[in-house]
């Protein structure tokens, strides 16, 4: 019987019952020494030069090395502290700590969301800029402080395009952009915690993108131009030249697509395509405005459709240069 009371024990804790705890001295092989976490297990960075947060531990902290993954994490090797504003934004990140021996890791998991959005004041000197004859380069750049990049960095972007801006500074050149239209620029810093806007007018005209379905109502259809960045019933005191390519500028600035594609249009064709480039002088300056044209006979194509309105056009050299207004006509054969 004494030979039985001395193997019990053993024999519970083999079976892992409850006496395990009464006859055996049993070790705790779950807990860990290095337990740790951060206050909070999101953070935002919010646009300061530095943002830290430090490791808290369940006991005082032991000798040991932190590192995490995905890479991006400004986190010291030996403190444990991040600076939430160097690390990548809109990343889960594991972090895990070492003891000095090697033997024992525990690891934690912390987000860093979007940045916090801060606002900021972009203006260029004018808010209004007319084109300069002569074909020159007329360089605008932003008012300070954004005319310092060693200060700003970020990226300069406008829309619609068409305007002819360095993504780098935020300099665009008032010769080499659409006029007629009305641009917001937009900064964003790099690390995406500032945002800042600013409107600018390069005067001019312009045409509206256009849908005109011939076969529902036909007869002249006429486009109205826009103007200073305003849609217009015509303006007079201008001069079109349309290089002896068919398009009909009727009065005030309005094209006549009728009047066009009877002009243009081929015999022994279902669609058509063709470009205009329209020079105009106004109030001593001139420029140019560019026009894509096409026409079906039956029904339009989808994909043709989609152009209308749409922002991405003509990229040369990394700017955004002039761009078309588009027309897209149905026919239904009405004007053969």
């Amino acid at each position: 019987m004494k030979r039985l009371q001395s193997t019990l024990p053993v024999f519970l804790c083999i079976l892992g019952l409850s006496a395990c705890d009464l006859f055996c001295d049993c070790e705790d092989e779950v807990k860990k020494p290095c337990l740790f976490s951060y206050d909070s297990a999101a953070f935002t960075p919010d646009g300061s030069d530095t943002q830290l947060i430090k490791p808290v531990f369940e006991e005082s902290q032991p000798t040991g090395t932190f590192s995490a993954t995905p890479a991006g994490l400004a986190i010291d090797s030996l403190s444990g502290e991040i600076n939430i504003n160097a690390s990548q934004p809109r990343t889960e990140y594991t972090i895990v700590f070492t003891l000095g021996d090697g033997t024992t890791t525990c690891q934690t998991k912390i987000y860093i969301g979007e940045p916090a959005v801060q606002s900021c004041e972009l203006k260029y000197p004018e808010s209004s800029y007319a084109p300069v004859s002569g074909g020159k380069d007329v360089f605008v750049t932003p008012a300070p402080p954004f005319n310092d990049t060693t200060t700003f960095k970020g990226t300069f972007t406008s829309s619609p395009r068409g305007l002819d801006i360095d993504p780098a500074t935020g300099v665009f050149n008032v010769n080499t952009s659409k006029g007629g239209v009305v641009y917001t620029v937009t900064f964003t810093a790099t690390d995406r915690s500032t945002v800042c806007q600013t409107q600018v007018l390069i005067q001019g005209i312009d045409y509206p993108d256009a849908y005109i379905d011939l076969s529902a109502a036909p007869g002249d259809s006429l486009i109205l131009p826009i103007v200073d960045g305003e849609p217009s019933q015509g303006i007079g005191g201008v001069e079109y030249d349309t290089g002896n390519t068919g398009l009909v500028i009727g009065p005030g600035g309005s094209i006549n697509v009728v009047a066009t594609l009877r002009n243009t249009l081929p015999l022994d064709t279902s669609r058509y395509f063709q470009e205009f480039e329209v020079e105009y002088f106004r109030e001593g300056y001139s420029n140019s405005i560019d026009i894509a044209l096409y026409w079906f006979e039956d029904e339009v194509p989808q994909e043709y459709l989609d152009f209308l309105g749409r922002e991405g056009r003509p990229v040369r050299g990394g700017r955004l240069m002039h761009t078309h207004s588009i027309i897209i006509v149905k026919d239904g054969a009405s004007v053969r």
